[in-house]
């Protein structure tokens, strides 16, 4: 059972827009969605889809996306953390993934998913890379955030990067 049309508000309500990031070696959040104590029911799936590009780069350090899901930020499961990829000016990164909820709300609901990720790169030559996510749980009687995360290998000015789109549905 997909999250149903009613819940498009409460879902629209709950993503943050993203930011550039720049000048960091710190794992920050680019992108996210607040989903509510008690939101996610038994069967439910929902879809997060992403995409961004690399907007400058020296070509000297490595950028890697990392989308996770928990209780509080840069902290949650890891679903996908993508591999430390050197960076060029115009390289694109983007993926989707499908959580699906076992259980009514919960200290403990087992949530399990699949999905893909492209590293970043230029188009041409992106390559799809798939990734699953075996029963694990989660608290949704409480508040969760599934979030986008960049970081780069080190920090510097001449690099950055920004997630363009970031959808759930």
């Amino acid at each position: 059972m997909a999250l149903g049309a009613n819940f498009q508000a409460m879902i629209r309500a709950g993503i943050v827009a993203p930011s550039l990031y720049t000048n960091s070696a710190a794992e920050v959040q680019q992108a996210v969605w607040n989903i509510p104590a008690n939101f996610l029911q038994a069967g439910q799936s929902f879809r997060v889809k992403w995409q961004g590009i690399q907007t400058a780069s020296a070509g000297v350090i490595t950028l890697q996306q990392l989308l996770r899901l928990g209780t509080t930020t840069l902290t949650g499961t890891q679903v996908i953390a993508g591999t430390a990829t050197a960076g060029a000016v115009s390289n694109v990164f983007s993926g989707e993934f499908i959580f699906t909820v076992r259980a009514g709300p919960g200290a403990a609901v087992a949530i399990v998913g699949h999905g893909r990720y492209f590293e970043p790169q230029l188009i041409a030559l992106a390559v799809e890379k798939r990734v699953i996510l075996a029963t694990t749980n989660f608290a949704t009687n409480g508040a969760l955030v599934c979030e986008l995360n960049l970081k780069y290998s080190a920090a510097n000015a001449s690099e950055s990067a920004r997630v363009d789109c970031f959808t759930i549905d």
